[in-house]
């Protein structure tokens, strides 16, 4: 992935923040299937002729993928077959759903728009139904979680309103058969998240059947 990233001009996965090696990870076994994979944020900002580099990478790197994107400003001219771009606000709930109903099922969501930390939680509570059964949901640039001009809070580290707080809240779900706790009701993510993985500006959601049940056996009294 990262030498296809060179080649295409995708400076984030070897660059800056280089998440070539966690992408590549967590997407290699997606690789051959076929898939349906939404991108929010396109990038190139005033100029629309500039960005577009990720859309073209996930093109090449999945090659039986069609690759949906949104962002705020239009994207049409990056807009080539597999290729398919929404213009809309990522913080408007409403058009998340509209496009996930015109994609139909989503395999992966990719997080990399506006970073504001209510838009962030908003598109995973949006989207994350839209994802099939074993798919993947991924947000980048999580610092701006600490930064207070994007809703962030260094404060306090935990504040559910903030996207790092938030997926943190998420972590003991992934343990709820275990809950000693009378008339526990599973959350629809205690029942549909297998894993969540934490890396340095990046967040990988695992969607999947978590109802293997308790591990009595493993239990010490």
């Amino acid at each position: 992935m990262v030498r296809l990233a060179r080649l295409l001009g995708c400076v984030k996965m070897y660059q800056d923040h280089a998440y070539g090696p966690h992408y590549e990870h967590h997407l290699a076994p997606y690789r051959r299937k076929r898939l349906n994979l939404l991108e929010i944020g396109i990038g190139g900002y005033d100029n629309p002729r500039a960005g577009g580099a990720s859309l073209r990478l996930w093109k090449a790197y999945f090659p039986r993928a069609n690759v949906f994107a949104i962002d705020l400003k239009a994207g049409s001219l990056h807009e080539q077959r597999r290729i398919k771009t929404f213009q809309g606000d990522q913080g408007d709930a409403a058009f998340l759903r509209s496009v996930a109903e015109r994609v139909g099922s989503l395999d992966i969501v990719i997080d990399d728009g506006s970073h504001r930390n209510d838009h962030v939680i908003l598109g995973f509570q949006t989207l994350f139904p839209y994802l099939s059964p074993s798919g993947l949901y991924v947000v980048e640039d999580t610092q701006t979680s600490y930064w207070a001009g994007m809703g962030g809070d260094t404060r306090d580290k935990n504040n559910p309103n903030t996207m790092m707080g938030f997926f943190k809240g998420l972590i003991d779900g992934l343990n709820h058969s275990e809950y000693e706790l009378d008339r526990y009701e599973p959350t629809v993510y205690d029942k549909s998240i297998v894993g969540i993985s934490f890396y340095h500006n990046l967040v990988f959601v695992q969607k999947g059947d978590n109802s293997e049940g308790s591990n009595i056996l493993g239990r010490r009294w």
